[in-house]
């Protein structure tokens, strides 16, 4: 009678354990860092050059995390980088010219999730206007002025991209199928024991 009820015990706390195991798999797996709001915004047009770039992303982020300016012509833009919590900042070292840019970053969530991502924009800010001294020499020299054709800045695909690990997943099948197979060993044995 013991061994029947010590069986039971066995058996019952196995189920309790996977079903306390899968309830608890979906918050572990969504606990990845999103991107959220960025300053500026993917496919905006500034009409001011900026200095500083901010993605603000739902969890916290490691300090590991970074993030590359590139302009139009591929090459990176210096900056200095700052993780506060769950936000990414980057300092450029001077005000952006007018151009296209990409902000490519690799975040590291707080679970140690990477997740990467993209962003593009397009700084048209207005030329400062000449001085009055310099409107004195051009009236000298005058030459008409070549106007330049506004392309529309191509609004680049949503390209947040996580990387997502199979591992982790693999990791949780088999312990599903381990506690299935503990359980039908727990009860076969039981089984044996009361023939």
């Amino acid at each position: 009678m013991v061994t029947k009820e010590v069986g039971k015990r066995s058996l019952l706390a196995a189920l309790l354990a996977i079903v306390l195991l899968w309830a608890f798999m979906p918050t572990v797996v969504s606990a990845h860092s999103q991107l959220e709001s960025s300053s500026p915004e993917d496919g905006q047009t500034l009409e001011e050059s900026i200095d500083s770039v901010v993605l603000e992303f739902s969890a916290g982020i490691e300090s590991a995390s970074t993030i590359t300016i590139l302009n139009e012509a591929e090459e990176e833009i210096p900056v200095d980088i700052n993780v506060n919590a769950s936000s990414l900042d980057a300092q450029t070292e001077a005000p952006l010219p007018n151009g296209e840019y990409r902000i490519v970053y690799t975040i590291l969530s707080e679970d140690s999730h990477p997740v990467e991502g993209e962003i593009s924009f397009v700084v048209n800010a207005e030329e400062p206007e000449e001085s009055a001294s310099e409107e004195a020499d051009s009236d000298q020299t005058e030459v008409p002025p070549v106007e330049e054709e506004q392309e529309e800045p191509v609004e680049a695909p949503d390209t947040d991209v996580e990387t997502e690990s199979s591992g982790f997943s693999f990791i949780w099948i088999v312990v599903v199928v381990a506690a299935i197979g503990l359980i039908a060993g727990v009860a076969g044995r039981m089984a044996k024991r009361n023939k």
